[in-house]
């Protein structure tokens, strides 16, 4: 959203894809979730709720310790999960339990929770906040903001109540056209397995990412968006248990119209 906002590109169509990483990102003040990585090295600016509105942590200048500590100050993962090493260890080691115990399992990877407006961290607050923020500024430059809702492969086949309703919460919002590509997906996820659409490290792979434009296409022509020429795309086919997945489905489909894919903070 940031780099919209910055570079103010002439395009017509804006595409978001929302991934339930980028609200886990969003709520903290570096890349690294406070691992092991040297300080400083990967802070990136964040948002924070300040009342019904938002308010920008950008990157401190000039990069000092204390101004990076400063910037951690309303990391979530700071303040909800993470405990620092330091003496007395039974105390840090009771914090840490005690951090546990009060929820820190709701910060877990890929956790469902993290799209609901309840999160100890804001995330789903914050996160329709910033789409509203875009779905704004693209109005602005009369342009057209498409939001790509897109699962994790791992929870295709869990219920995810929070991600259905930030999914139904966006739809009323004008000037967005949201789709939502988990019914694609979890059709081929129920027939192939869920191997079937992952590559490693558990992205999507080239059959996930044609069923992905597949979706893309079809929820433009319920949005009535006009993108120029049909895609010259076939349809796809479910690719069974057992069965190997094509390592190229059909022609690569592009788009005619000059779009953004951004992340939230980015």
């Amino acid at each position: 959203m940031l780099r919209y906002e910055r570079i103010q590109p002439a395009s017509e169509i804006v595409v978001l894809g929302v991934v339930v990483e980028m609200l886990r990102r969003d709520v903290a003040a570096s890349w690294t979730f406070l691992g092991p990585l040297g300080p400083g090295e990967f802070l990136k600016p964040f948002f924070t709720l300040d009342g019904d509105g938002l308010r920008l942590h950008p990157i401190p200048v000039p990069l000092t310790r204390q101004a990076i500590a400063a910037h951690h100050a309303e990391d979530a993962f700071r303040r909800d999960v993470w405990t620092e090493l330091k003496f007395p260890y039974t105390l840090a080691a009771a914090h840490a339990i005690a951090a546990k115990i009060a929820g820190g399992d709701r910060y877990a990877l890929f956790d469902d929770r993290f799209w609901d407006v309840a999160h100890p961290s804001g995330s789903g607050v914050l996160a329709r906040r910033l789409i509203d923020r875009l779905a704004q500024a693209t109005r602005k430059r009369n342009a057209k903001l498409i939001v790509v809702m897109l699962p994790h492969v791992d929870r295709l086949l869990a219920e995810s109540p929070h991600y259905d309703r930030f999914t139904d919460d966006l739809r009323p919002r004008a000037n967005i056209c949201v789709i939502d590509t988990k019914p694609a997906l979890r059709a081929q996820a129920r027939a192939g397995g869920l191997d079937s659409l992952a590559a490693p490290r558990r992205h999507y792979n080239a059959l996930a990412n044609r069923l992905i434009a597949d979706a893309v296409r079809a929820g433009l022509d319920d949005c009535s968006f006009a993108i120029g020429h049909a895609l010259d795309v076939t349809e796809p086919t479910l690719v069974p248990v057992g069965q190997p997945v094509p390592r190229r489905i059909g022609p690569s489909p592009e788009l005619a119209v000059e779009s953004l894919a951004i992340g939230l903070c980015g």
